[in-house]
């Protein structure tokens, strides 16, 4: 799962996975999300567009990362565009809980509302 941050809102961080996040890919979306939840801002966009498959495990390390910037009175908003990722998470029951947006722009325009 290749990750980046891309640059082109310093103000809103933005990670962009891209593949698929399961257990052999998970670890490293965590620990970037986890570095990211540590640094000053207040909010990061999670723009999931480009993943083509998320497993529970890679749900567990998005609901623990929404979880922690939740807890530091930070923003962790998630792009899920229509498709099998967002599928999971309404039938899962956790899409309820996390700010979602479908696209880059809205996430980054909810991002910034202060």
């Amino acid at each position: 799962m290749p990750t980046s941050t891309v640059p082109d809102t310093p103000e809103v961080p933005v990670v962009a996975p891209s593949g698929e996040i399961d257990l052999a890919t998970s670890r490293d979306l965590g620990s970037q999300l986890g570095e990211l939840a540590g640094e000053p801002g207040v909010a990061v966009v999670l723009d999931l567009t480009e993943v083509s498959f998320l497993d529970s495990v890679g749900l567990g390390v998005i609901l623990k990362a929404a979880g922690r910037f939740r807890r530091q009175a930070k923003r962790l908003v998630i792009v899920v565009p229509p498709g099998p990722v967002l599928r999971l998470l309404e039938l899962s029951g956790v899409g309820k809980g996390l700010a979602l947006a479908g696209t880059r722009e809205e996430a980054i325009a909810a991002a910034t509302v202060r």
